[in-house]
């Protein structure tokens, strides 16, 4: 936060150029936009305009599973952002989905009897254009933030998008509808049965909709360099980069805190998620110990039930040193004072785990040489314990001396 400099909006300040500026400025440049696309009315002002297209079509989902637990599959009519030409429930290339059963939805034209996807580039109203999934189709050539131009790579961060209703009416229409295109709500459909007089969805329609990106006033944390604004790179740490931007006015302490609440978000969420998958791996990797103990006659499921545990806290154990190494070892570059503390504590770790199986070892020999010692002589010579006496060979049993 030390490092920035406020600028002002206008004019530039050759001065500034290198360093880590912050401008809070109205943006300038907007553009009519959408004039080369069907349906976009003509009064479209803003800096970016977007499509999403999705086509009618049969699509092959799961619908559950039979009595021998599996999977079935239907065929449905729905929409969708990618189009499989040719693929339907007559077609050739689902003869070998023996498990499908055909939907009760279909379309009502005799066009359709194959139920199949058919080809779009046929239809009158076929253009380049014409692209399923979501896409930027206009844009305004040059956005400024007072006199800088706004790097495109910060657009996101500052433009607000709402649906705009296309049309079909020629006075307002950008560009005029053909033949097979028409406006209803926030869709404008591409029927692929043009001729037909109904409006109900049939397989080959295509709807779009349009959103447009707009924004009045930025404000930008980035690197000046003449009249544009690039990532800053810190001196510390060329990795580390800052390139910030908000559509309202804010300060830079502002995006500087919105900036740190996101990264500590995903960096606990990386923290947690590494730690996890650290635990889970090692434990995957031990488990068919357990599935071994099972094996066993008899006594099989408790005793894998058993090593289960066992395997579940030695990989918790291990899991959490080897997560504390390799974190540690990250911090000790950045922050040493974080890192060796992490480091001290895996090995602290490692001690324990060292000394507990040790001293397991050792008692579990000590308890192999007691027991070896009160092993009683099978030759009938007789135990003494202390004094007393121990006549195997039919005499008697002496407690006392």
């Amino acid at each position: 936060r030390d490092f920035h400099k406020p600028v002002a909006c206008s004019p530039l300040d050759p001065a500034m150029d290198g360093k880590l500026v912050h401008l809070s400025c109205p943006l300038t440049g907007q553009e009519l936009l959408g004039e080369s696309q069907i349906g976009v009315p003509n009064s479209v002002f803003g800096i970016q305009l977007r499509s999403s297209m999705e086509a009618y079509q049969w699509v092959l989902e799961r619908s559950g599973e039979d009595r021998n637990g599996e999977q079935t599959q239907r065929w449905v009519t729905r929409w969708s952002s990618s189009y499989s030409e040719g693929q339907g429930p007559d077609s050739s290339s689902s003869s070998s989905s023996s498990s499908s059963s055909s939907s009760s939805s279909s379309s009502s034209s005799s066009s359709f009897s194959q139920r199949t996807n058919p080809p779009l580039n046929t239809r009158t109203w076929y253009s380049s254009d014409v692209q399923l999934g979501s896409t930027t189709v206009d844009e305004a050539a040059q956005i400024k933030v007072g006199d800088f131009d706004f790097p495109d790579g910060l657009k996101s961060s500052v433009l607000s998008y709402t649906t705009i209703n296309p049309t079909c009416a020629p006075t307002q229409a950008a560009r005029t509808c053909p033949t097979g295109v028409s406006a209803s709500g926030n869709y404008l459909y591409y029927r692929y049965n043009y001729n037909s007089a109904g409006v109900n969805d049939e397989v080959g329609d295509l709807r779009r909709t349009f959103t447009l990106g707009t924004a009045d006033f930025a404000s930008v944390l980035a690197q000046q360099e003449g009249g544009q604004l690039i990532p800053w790179k810190s001196p510390y740490d060329s990795d580390y980069t800052i390139f910030l931007a908000a559509g309202t006015e804010q300060s830079a302490d502002d995006l500087f805190t919105a900036a740190e609440e996101s990264n500590y978000t995903l960096t606990w969420l990386l923290r947690v998620g590494t730690f996890f998958f650290t635990v889970v791996g090692l434990f995957c990797i031990f488990s068919p110990l357990a599935e071994l103990a099972d094996l066993v006659p008899c006594v099989g499921p408790m005793l894998s039930g058993l090593v289960s545990t066992v395997l579940c806290a030695v990989s918790c154990a291990a899991g959490f040193m080897c997560w504390l190494i390799v974190v540690g070892c990250a911090w000790v570059i950045y922050r040493p004072w974080i890192g060796i503390p992490l480091l001290l504590a895996a090995i602290a770790i490692g001690v324990f785990l060292c000394f507990f199986r040790a001293n397991h070892i050792s008692q579990q020999q000590a308890e192999a040489e007691a027991g070896g010692g009160q092993m009683m002589p099978m030759d009938g010579s007789g135990y003494n314990n202390g004094g007393g006496g121990f006549n195997n060979g039919g005499g008697g049993f002496n407690n006392g001396g």
